[in-house]
């Protein structure tokens, strides 16, 4: 499994998106799945440029299996909802305005805003060198 370091992720930094200035924070999930191998970043639509960064299995296929005709179980796709799941566990999930309207007055607030999860319209996921994330041998 990477043995990356988290302060390394979560380096905030100026980006340019859609022909506006942000600063984009980008989050680590602890949880890894499968046997790590391979950093992804995964970017919720709804909370673009931010996006997590999390370990994920050397044997799935991030860009779609070319080998397989229907439904490669090793595809990224099919494993989605461990990865949302991961990221709720950690940073937990922002829910729709009708759940938040059904809740009675007394009950606990949704969570809301960057990091917490809002994944309701689809996410994007690309491959990351983890090299520059990497906790060094202090030897």
């Amino acid at each position: 499994m990477l043995d990356i370091d988290r302060a390394k992720v979560e380096v905030p930094y100026q980006t340019r998106w859609w022909g506006a200035d942000y600063t984009c924070d980008p989050r680590f999930v602890q949880q890894a799945l499968g046997n790590g191998e391979v950093l992804i970043g995964l970017q919720p639509l709804n909370t673009r440029p931010h996006y997590y960064v999390m370990r994920v299995d050397s044997f799935w296929h991030l860009q779609g299996c070319r080998t397989c005709e229907e439904g490669c179980p090793d595809e990224l796709v099919q494993h989605l909802d461990e990865i949302l799941d991961a990221i709720e566990d950690e940073y937990g999930e922002k829910t729709s305005i009708e759940w938040n309207n059904a809740q009675e007055p007394e009950s606990e607030p949704a969570p809301t805003g960057w990091p917490v999860l809002s994944g309701d319209s689809g996410e994007s996921w690309f491959a990351l060198n983890p090299t520059q994330y990497l906790r060094r041998d202090p030897r």
